[in-house]
């Protein structure tokens, strides 16, 4: 039985998920209200600090080859489909940005609502911990960009 996903559900041929390398927290601000961020474990800061060096070189086949040893490392899902849409491959292009949204809402914390009536909700997006936020607000225009095309 699979968990029943907002954005996208996963296809059949994906990788499982590897929830050992981020999550999602929350705390109370000084008005009441949940905050919530993205924590980085360290096998993620690790897999992050690759991708940077990789990221240096400019070359798009390593970092294909790098997004084969790591299917839903968010910021290479993101930088692929950038690649692939200004090579005229949208489908292929929009493909990475459902499986990265399938990443990032496999982080939520159970009470993050990110629709539906919860004003207090929020991102914490001031943190120097983890880019994770920027990705995140990234992928998301991207896919409602996608939606707004597709009718």
């Amino acid at each position: 039985v699979t968990k029943k996903m907002l954005f996208v559900q996963p296809d059949q041929d994906w990788a499982m998920y590897n929830s050992k390398t981020a999550y999602m927290e929350s705390e109370r601000d000084e008005n009441g209200h949940k905050v919530f961020k993205f924590v980085e474990r360290d096998l993620y800061k690790d897999t992050q600090k690759e991708f940077k060096a990789i990221q240096q070189t400019f070359d798009i086949q390593m970092m294909l080859q790098f997004l084969s040893r790591n299917f839903f490392h968010h910021e290479t899902l993101i930088h692929i489909a950038d690649f692939l849409r200004m090579q005229g491959k949208f489908p292929d292009s929009v493909k990475l940005i459902q499986r990265c949204m399938y990443a990032f809402e496999i982080l939520f914390s159970k009470d993050f609502v990110i629709c539906g009536g919860k004003p207090s909700t929020r991102l914490r997006f001031d943190t120097e911990e983890t880019n994770l936020p920027n990705v995140f607000a990234d992928c998301l225009v991207r896919y409602i960009d996608h939606l707004g095309r597709k009718g």
